[in-house]
């Protein structure tokens, strides 16, 4: 059995700052539409660094960097989310406007589509240096279409309309969540906050073109979390289940484990270790992964100013 350390490192930036801005109109001067928007809400700009260490290769790496600007004008919110890959590849990830009205939402453009619980916390959101697991069908690819939503107290639904893959070939993705107990606002991380409350959140997803499905059901409760999640390919008559539990040992360090498996015994991976919070702006964790193959020894720190 190897055992392999690897490091990674990701800071973020968040700066007043817009480098350029582009519209279907043609190109508006960078300072013209900054000073629209801070006179009509602001403007930020945040950044994302990922680099690794692996000392099997004993060789640096870059993971990736990821620029966004974001605004609010008009009632609208926009965002625009730029990537620079490890395989020096480079794209647009998000070009979006938003707004919402009595509970109803509207987005279009290209953006990641509301899939599952993972895939929706984003970039530097998970506990564990991989994201949110090896079965890509927990992924949320970004899409380009359109997607209405509405939220009440104990429940939401989303629908996108759009292509994922350039090919035309729009599908819909829809899913719905209910909130049996607690606040949504103690589920938009995986973290449970020591003293916390207790909280329930069910959510379902389906993609008509697929025919895949998600399930994911959340509980915390005074600095404990888990979380099970499972994904039916239809396709390949697979599913994929994927658990995590979390515990609080203070206000500042969580103990954490992830187990995920499949029906066909192509994916069977163990995460688990602890992650401690340095200050507002500084994250740390250590972790130890099996995949029934090999076995990792990382870790990671994340920034954020």
């Amino acid at each position: 059995m190897s055992f392999t350390s690897k490091t990674s490192f990701l800071a973020g930036v968040s700066v007043l700052a817009l480098s350029g801005a582009s519209f279907a109109g043609g190109p508006v001067e960078a300072n013209e539409y900054a000073s629209f928007l801070q006179d009509a809400g602001g403007v930020s700009w945040s950044a994302l660094v990922q680099l690794g260490y692996e000392d099997e290769n004993a060789e640096i790496s870059f993971g990736k960097i990821q620029g966004t600007v974001s605004g609010s004008a008009g009632g609208w919110d926009f965002v625009v989310q730029d990537e620079f890959t490890d395989d020096s590849t480079h794209g647009i990830e998000e070009l979006s406007a938003s707004t919402s009205f009595s509970g109803v939402g509207v987005k279009i453009g290209q953006f990641r589509k509301n899939w599952s619980r993972t895939s929706n916390m984003g970039d530097g959101g998970h506990f564990n240096t991989g994201g949110g697991g090896d079965d890509a069908g927990f992924d949320g690819d970004y899409e380009e279409g359109f997607e209405l939503s509405y939220s009440a107290d104990a429940w939401r639904v989303t629908g996108t309309w759009g292509d994922a893959d350039g090919s035309d070939d729009w599908n819909n993705v829809y899913r719905g969540e209910f909130l049996a107990s607690g606040t949504w606002g103690q589920f938009d991380d995986f973290g449970a906050a020591s003293g916390g409350g207790q909280g329930i959140l069910i959510g379902y997803s389906t993609d008509n073109e697929s025919d895949d499905t998600i399930l994911d059901v959340s509980y915390e409760a005074d600095g404990f979390g888990v979380m099970y999640q499972m994904h039916s390919d239809d396709g390949a008559d697979n599913d994929t289940t994927f658990w995590q539990g979390s515990y609080n040992m203070s206000a500042d360090t969580t103990l954490w484990v992830q187990m995920e498996s499949d029906d066909d015994d192509t994916v069977d991976t163990t995460n688990f270790g602890v992650a401690h919070q340095y200050g507002a702006g500084a994250l740390i964790t250590v972790q130890h992964s099996d995949d029934g193959t090999d076995s990792t020894i990382g870790a990671q720190l994340q920034l954020s100013f």
